[in-house]
């Protein structure tokens, strides 16, 4: 029995149960430029290492993760407040007390222009998806 990995965001105070195939996932912490939240970019070393750089957590490639506080309406509601709000699904948006936890898609434009770490990128967002259904407290 391998032992169990998770990417343990402290910053965020969430982990996430991670695949064995991104047991190497790491992130970097940046805050928002207005209404006060934190995102943690998402990558892998793996990649990070074969796209010499391009595809580190820095460029959030694999994901983000968004940890809102306050009402959602003020979170995402944008500042007229009429941008649609996500539904927690408990899929790419989970609420544990008054905080809620948004799973952010990287943008379309790739880290890299190397078919080959492209492919990569994409299999690693994939799982990670998949792993963040696991996101729980970090107590």
């Amino acid at each position: 029995q391998a032992a169990t990995t998770y990417l343990d965001i402290k910053e965020l105070g969430i982990k996430i149960k991670l695949d064995a195939s991104i047991k190497d996932a790491v992130y970097s912490v940046k805050s928002a430029s207005s209404g006060g939240g934190q995102f943690a970019y998402i990558s892998t070393q793996s990649l990070t290492d074969k796209s010499g750089g391009t595809c580190s957590p820095n460029n959030g490639s694999i994901a983000a993760i968004t940890k809102a506080s306050g009402t959602l309406q003020q979170v995402f509601g944008g500042p007229d407040g009429t941008r649609p709000i996500p539904p927690v699904d408990n899929t790419t948006v989970f609420k544990f007390g008054s905080d809620t936890y948004v799973f952010i898609s990287p943008p379309q434009a790739t880290c890299s222009e190397d078919s080959t770490i492209q492919a990569l990128a994409n299999q690693q967002k994939a799982i990670f998806f998949n792993d963040f259904k696991t996101v729980q407290l970090d107590n």
